[in-house]
């Protein structure tokens, strides 16, 4: 099958949380849960959400596998009236959605408990590159005593606030992190900052280039020439990532107490 897969939406399955109001949507392609591009935020938020899906995929960073959902009219009609048909933004929901769990958030007394705590250092150093406006979410799902986690919701970032592209280069911690604060603050924490600090500012600018090109035309409407200037913005942002991560770093609470 050709990159970015595409499937058809069949049924939704229910609401998810969240004021972009995803759906989960039984697809031929299994369980996706679906950013329409009718939606309360702004159409942009496809647009980012792909972008963050697609530069996470590229830098093996734990995240769900992401494609195109095609609405057509019967399901527009039947399933969500006023829908325009069209492709929207899906990402695969992990296992099967009567008998697997799935959390989006853990206790921070479960955190030695997740397997790939690096990839949420790694996603950290992610979302100051590209300037994350919303607090880092995440999935989890049980793999015996342990939790495997997953990156989701980049609906926010390049900058993203009120409507509009505009990069800030003083990051900001949201709390609730996924992980707790010791996490990014480990000797171990310091080694995968500086590589994939290291990596953004190798590959950047070929990928954001070859990215731009799975992006439906419909998405973008008016925003072509605005977008490729976001992405040289991102690209000349690799830069000062050294320093925006150091910052991000010097807000962390002093304490497991306080977070």
């Amino acid at each position: 099958m050709d990159w970015p897969k595409r499937f058809y939406a069949r049924a939704i399955v229910r609401r998810m949380r969240g004021v972009t109001r995803a759906d989960l949507v039984n697809t031929d392609g299994g369980l996706y849960v679906v950013k329409w591009k009718q939606n309360p935020v702004h159409r942009r938020v496809l647009i980012n959400s792909l972008v963050g899906a697609e530069l996470l995929r590229r830098m093996d960073i734990a995240t769900p596998e992401w494609a195109l959902i095609c609405a057509d009219a019967e399901f527009c009609r039947s399933q969500l009236p006023g829908l325009q048909p069209g492709l929207h933004f899906g990402l695969l929901r992990p296992g099967d959605a009567t008998t697997s769990s799935v959390y989006d958030s853990l206790p921070s007394a479960l955190a030695g408990r997740i397997i790939n705590r690096a990839d949420f250092v790694r996603a950290m150093v992610f979302d100051c590159w590209v300037d994350n406006a919303h607090q880092r979410q995440s999935i989890f799902t049980p793999l015996s005593t342990d939790y495997y986690g997953q990156m989701v919701g980049n609906g926010h970032i390049l900058g993203f606030r009120r409507g509009a592209w505009s990069f800030s280069s003083q990051p900001e911690v949201r709390l609730p992190l996924p992980v707790p604060p010791s996490v990014y603050l480990s000797a171990t924490a310091i080694t995968l900052i500086d590589v994939a600090t290291a990596q953004i500012q190798q590959t950047a600018a070929p990928i954001l280039d070859s990215i731009s090109r799975l992006i439906p035309d419909d998405w973008l409407e008016s925003d072509y020439s605005e977008l490729g200037s976001v992405f040289e913005k991102l690209s000349q942002r690799t830069a000062l990532l050294a320093d925006i991560t150091k910052t991000w770093l010097a807000q962390l609470p002093q304490s497991e107490s306080r977070y």
